[in-house]
């Protein structure tokens, strides 16, 4: 897995923006690539992708089915497109495989924001 979006700096107008309705205008694909030994015993898997604040906070994601079928390998992509901003810090979209009903933590991408005070009302930086 390649993790290429290290952090995001932003900056929001105070008098025109509420702290509680704060998105992160991002827009990032998480692909992956899931491999089994015996795909045929594989029928169905269940992916749980979530999004959690730097306090922890389940910000919630999508559960996605995975099938094998014939082959061994499984790919699918996911796309990302801004998330709810809860102060700053490090986030973390953590990667579950979903085993006989119990979420098994298989990836973390963290990803540090933070606010920051700028001239420019509009600014918004990657890095």
């Amino acid at each position: 897995m390649i993790n290429a979006l290290e952090g995001i700096e932003f900056s929001v107008d105070p008098t025109k923006a509420d702290v509680d309705e704060i998105v992160i205008p991002i827009n990032f694909r998480l692909a992956t690539t899931w491999w089994s030994e015996n795909p045929e015993e594989s029928d169905k898997n269940l992916v749980q992708i979530r999004l959690f604040s730097p306090d922890s906070e389940d910000l919630g994601g999508p559960d996605l089915e995975m099938a094998f079928g014939e082959s061994s390998y499984s790919r699918f992509t996911v796309n990302i497109q801004g998330f709810p901003y809860k102060g700053d810090g490090v986030y973390r979209y953590i990667i579950f495989h979903v085993l006989e009903d119990q979420p098994v933590e298989v990836q973390q991408i963290p990803i540090k924001v933070k606010q920051i005070q700028s001239n420019d009302p509009v600014y918004s930086g990657t890095r």
